[in-house]
């Protein structure tokens, strides 16, 4: 929690890697406003969200800077918006 009691991140682990199931981020950072900076999806540790991207980036407004896809921990793609 930040001075005013907002979050700054949020995660999830499960045998002490991150990791989330049933399509949910694994890992949530946040802008000092409280929206999103990042959310990331993890299994077992590794970076990984199948149809779909598994970090997405975001600006001070909400605006999605960068979408990026991984598979067990492998980039696939990146998108710069």
């Amino acid at each position: 929690y930040d001075r005013d009691g907002g979050f700054i991140s949020k995660h999830w682990y499960k045998n002490r890697v991150l990791h989330r199931a049933r399509g949910k981020p694994a890992l949530i950072l946040f802008h000092s406003n409280g929206l999103k900076k990042t959310e990331e999806w993890y299994l077992n540790g590794n970076l990984h969200r199948v149809n779909s991207y598994a970090r997405i980036l975001y600006d001070e407004l909400g605006n999605i800077l960068m979408l990026s896809k991984y598979i067990h921990g492998k980039l696939h793609n990146k998108n710069w918006h």
